[in-house]
């Protein structure tokens, strides 16, 4: 299967152009997740008003009423917490002289199968590097990390056997020497041709 052809303009961090993190542009699948979980924030936050507007009326409050209510402020939190997933790799620790190319929220599907291990995807010209959330830790995932010089792909493809019959599909990076890096999101074309077109401005990968 032939590598997803980068789209449209590449930006400066797939250029190579020296750039700090808070200059970095955000990428067309970051703004997409975020886009996509901000919906539900803000469904939460009309029903949190609804449900706010109720107590303070008096008139019809109950104890569901009050239990509805927490219940509305933790899916808040949660959804402000999931909206800003996608922007996490900006604030990954790097080494000196490190440089921050791309990253993503995404779930990782370790090599013995399984459900995704929800995570931050981080790519810099040294190594792309998987970082588990503490969901992930939970379950007593590590973090893990590759050479950018042994990634061999980036390509999509459909999922296994027992996900194939919804018409899934994840995003699998090719390592030399070792099982590919396979890694579920919502954005998997973009989040492919993102990561293709800054290993390949890096000159890591040919060109499609």
């Amino acid at each position: 299967m032939r590598p997803p052809r980068p789209r449209g303009r590449v930006p400066p961090y797939a250029q190579g152009v020296a750039v700090t993190v808070e200059e970095l542009p955000r990428t067309r699948s970051e703004r997409a997740l975020r886009a996509s979980r901000g919906w539900l924030v803000i469904l939460w936050v009309v029903l949190l008003g609804l449900q706010v507007a109720i107590l303070v009326s008096g008139d019809v409050a109950t104890t569901l009423h009050v239990v509805a209510l927490g219940a509305y402020v933790f899916l808040v939190v949660v959804g402000l917490l999931e909206w800003r997933a996608p922007s996490a790799w900006r604030s990954a620790v790097l080494a000196p002289g490190e440089r921050l190319l791309w990253g993503t929220s995404a779930a990782r599907v370790l090599p013995g199968g399984g459900s995704g291990h929800d995570g931050v995807l981080v790519l810099t010209d040294r190594e792309l590097r998987y970082e588990p959330r503490w969901t992930a830790r939970l379950r007593g995932t590590h973090a893990e990390s590759w050479p950018v010089a042994s990634i061999g792909g980036v390509r999509v493809t459909p999922v296994d056997e027992r996900r194939r019959r919804q018409g899934g599909r994840w995003v699998q990076v090719d390592v030399d020497g070792g099982p590919p890096v396979v890694v579920l999101t919502p954005e998997t074309h973009l989040v492919a041709d993102e990561v293709f077109t800054a290993l390949h401005a890096q000159g890591l990968l040919p060109r499609p």
